[in-house]
């Protein structure tokens, strides 16, 4: 990349994501320093639920065809993230045979959706714990005693008075909400997703030894996607083996649907014992709740 060209990606992308990191770093600090302790129980209920939520996407009672809008929330939720096009899903059975590895490669849609959700979420959930603890301290007595970690320190407390956050609440709120909002504007707005000419296509292509005759050229990304999704052969997984293209819905239906995986009876690295029925669940827990590379082989 040409210096001209560093320096238009840091005047194109560099106030989005300066302004986005300010708005989610400066809304934790805010909320730990107005709940000291207390944020401990606001964030793992946080966790626990997008832990649930993954484990119910593992087990497929929530259909994987909405699994791409929580990936790499936990990158979301301090700065601007950007997700593997690569995901897979591992639904567990007590015959570790019967393991089936799902895996999909995202479009440049779902990439953005991706983003947007995200940013929104947190947006909405920031917004609405401030705004909520502004109107109570504003409300409320300047004397009212607030544990410094409910319920382990009755008497460790703490009041608003006390509390030189709550003092300058009154400032420090609306311009961090302003700033998030700006933020959340520039996202729907502006940002762009990644473009692939059908020249950059027909490259990746035929390096899987795919040759694209007479495709017309194009800017479109689903044009793009669909090509990339129509010709692009399934990921290898060590341990796994795609099933027969006719029994794969991401083969006969090649718009973003999930390709199926089987376990790998005779193949050098076999996915071993049941301990993995755990570890492979909580992997992919780990892997999006962070935004792992690791989700790509």
């Amino acid at each position: 990349m040409s210096p001209g060209q560093k320096a238009w990606w840091v005047v194109r992308y560099a106030p989005n994501f300066l302004l986005n990191c300010a708005f989610k770093l400066g809304s934790i600090s805010l909320i730990v320093a107005m709940l000291r302790f207390n944020c401990i129980w606001l964030y793992w209920s946080v966790i626990i639920i997008w832990a649930l939520l993954q484990i119910l996407f593992n087990e497929l009672v929530i259909d994987k065809r909405f699994y791409f809008l929580f990936l790499g929330a936990g990158m979301h939720a301090v700065t601007v993230a950007h997700i593997p096009e690569y995901v897979k899903l591992i639904d567990t059975d007590p015959d570790i045979k019967k393991n089936v590895l799902w895996s999909t490669r995202l479009t440049s849609k779902k990439l953005k959706i991706n983003l947007v959700f995200q940013n929104l979420v947190w947006f909405l959930f920031n917004t609405i714990i401030i705004s909520t603890l502004w109107i109570v301290s504003r409300y409320s007595s300047q004397d009212t005693k607030i544990q410094l970690f409910w319920p382990f320190t009755p008497n460790t407390t703490y009041t608003f008075s006390e509390n030189k956050v709550f003092g300058v609440l009154n400032i420090v709120a609306p311009i961090i909400l302003i700033i998030g909002a700006i933020s959340q504007i520039i996202i729907l707005c502006f940002e762009d997703t990644k473009v692939i000419d059908v020249k950059t296509v027909k490259k990746v292509l035929s390096n899987e030894g795919i040759q694209l005759q007479h495709q017309q050229e194009s800017n479109d990304e689903d044009v793009q996607d669909g090509i990339m999704s129509r010709y692009m052969q399934p990921r290898h997984y060590p341990g796994w083996q795609h099933v027969e293209p006719d029994q794969c819905n991401g083969c006969n239906m090649p718009d973003g649907t999930w390709h199926k995986h089987i376990y790998d009876d005779e193949g050098p690295n076999r996915v071993q014992g049941k301990f993995n029925q755990v570890v492979f669940p909580l992997l992919n827990i780990w892997e999006n709740f962070g935004d792992k590379n690791t989700t790509q082989t």
